[in-house]
């Protein structure tokens, strides 16, 4: 018997890719460095949110060392939860 189906949509059944640059893109901007161009996630996904994050550092000229990294993921989380609260109270309305 079946219990559970997992899938990953994200690229597949549904294109994240301005959503994804997006709010990686406000992460950066958070920690004062410049936004990478959309169509450059395409090459930067596939291989787990912390290369991604080492990545985007990376091209910044910003070393990812490891406080460096977890401060991204800090301010990722916050945004993106602001934002899910905010879609919520819309649909709510």
């Amino acid at each position: 018997m079946i219990k559970a189906v997992i899938f990953d949509l994200d690229g597949t059944l549904a294109d994240t890719l301005n959503t994804l640059a997006y709010f990686s893109n406000k992460t950066l901007e958070h920690i004062g460095l410049a936004p990478i161009e959309t169509e450059r996630f395409r090459y930067l996904v596939g291989r787990g949110a912390t290369v991604l994050m080492e990545q985007m550092l990376l091209l910044r000229g910003k070393e990812p060392d490891k406080q460096t990294v977890e401060k991204c993921w800090r301010i990722l989380t916050k945004c993106t939860l602001q934002t899910q609260c905010i879609l919520q109270s819309r649909i709510r309305a």
